[in-house]
C-alpha cells in the first residue's frame, strides 16, 4: 500500500451491487491501496456482502503489515456499529501479525464481556 489518498472510482466500485466489480476493487486495494482504505473495508464488511467478498476482504486484512493501520483496527473493534463483524476483525488482527500488545486491555475487555 503506497498512495495516501482514496481513489473515488475504487471506493465506488467497492460498494457496487455486482460481486465481480467489488472483488476487482478489493484486488486494486491490495495492489495500490493505503491505510485509508481500511475503514472502507470494515464498512463494506458491515454491509453484509456476498460470502466471496467477505473472504476476499478477510484475506486482505490478514495481510496488512502497515503499523499505522493498528488504530483503524482498534477503532473498529471498539465501535458498536461493527459488532456484527467483530469476530472477523479480531481474527484478522491475529493473522496479520501487527503488534497490538499496547491495546491488550481492549482485547481482554472483549473476551471478558
Amino acid at each position: 500500500m503506497t498512495s495516501e489518498k482514496i481513489d473515488k472510482k475504487i471506493e465506488e466500485n467497492m460498494f457496487s451491487s455486482e460481486t465481480g466489480v467489488v472483488i476487482s476493487a478489493i484486488n486494486l486495494v491490495k495492489e495500490k491501496g493505503n491505510k485509508l482504505y481500511i475503514p472502507l473495508l470494515f464498512d463494506l464488511l458491515n454491509s453484509t456482502p456476498e460470502k466471496e467478498v467477505v473472504n476476499e476482504i478477510s484475506k486482505l486484512l490478514a495481510t496488512v503489515k502497515n503499523k499505522e493501520t493498528k488504530e483503524s483496527f482498534i477503532d473498529a473493534i471498539t465501535d458498536e456499529k461493527y459488532k456484527s463483524i467483530r469476530k472477523i476483525i479480531l481474527t484478522t488482527c491475529w493473522q496479520n501479525g501487527l503488534d497490538f500488545s499496547s491495546y491488550l486491555p481492549i482485547f481482554v475487555d472483549i473476551i471478558v464481556n
